[in-house]
């Protein structure tokens, strides 16, 4: 940043200007020292709300939501789990009471595209 200085004009309310000298007057500075350092830590000020105060609730607001979001995923994820355990139970209790033949598979570990094919050749054997 540039120490370099330039002149503007200002367009300030008369009691704004009047206590703006008064507080120069207080702290031994010119009115334009004043609205210097003033400008200065506004700056300062909204710079530091913007990288550091806003951008930890920001981070915080997230995490926040990420934590929420991760439960819920995964009593999704618990649920999804149940309900493919309930049916693979009763698929296989149907599948056992209906083909007397698929007693005799251990279908604990078979794919469903096992299962499909196994019913295809138990059919043919049927109408065969």
């Amino acid at each position: 940043m540039s120490n370099e200085t330039t002149s503007f004009t200002l367009r300030i309310s008369k009691d704004t200007l009047e206590q703006l000298d008064k507080e120069a007057k207080l702290n031994g500075v010119s009115r334009t020292e004043l609205i210097c350092e003033l400008a200065k830590l506004y700056c300062n000020v909204k710079q530091d709300f913007i990288y550091n105060i806003l951008s930890s609730a920001v981070r915080s607001a997230v995490n926040k939501e990420i934590q929420r979001l991760t439960a819920l995923t995964m009593e999704c994820l618990k649920t999804v789990n149940q309900y493919n355990f309930e049916a693979t139970k009763s698929t296989q209790a149907f599948i056992k009471q209906i083909i007397p033949e698929y007693q005799k598979i251990d279908l604990s570990n078979a794919e469903i595209d096992d299962v499909l094919f196994m019913t295809e050749m138990l059919e043919k054997d049927k109408n065969d």
